[in-house]
């Protein structure tokens, strides 16, 4: 979340690996269906825009596990 939760930066990552950028350019296109259904679940003067980004923690955590 940025400080004034107007932006919020979402990582997301498909359950076994599938095809990420498929799943991103979804969660692209639902973003303002899924705002929509922050903004009416959770009480804040603005919903924040959502930003989703492929999260690359998993491949970062196995490399150094593998040193």
């Amino acid at each position: 979340m940025s400080p004034d939760l107007r932006q919020a930066t979402t990582f997301v990552l498909p359950l076994g690996g599938g095809d990420s950028e498929t799943i991103l350019k979804a969660l692209k296109r639902a973003a303002p269906y899924l705002r929509g259904e922050v903004a009416r679940l959770v009480e804040l003067r603005h919903a924040p825009e959502l930003r989703f980004i492929i999260d690359k923690s998993f491949d970062t955590a196995a490399g150094s596990v593998r040193r």
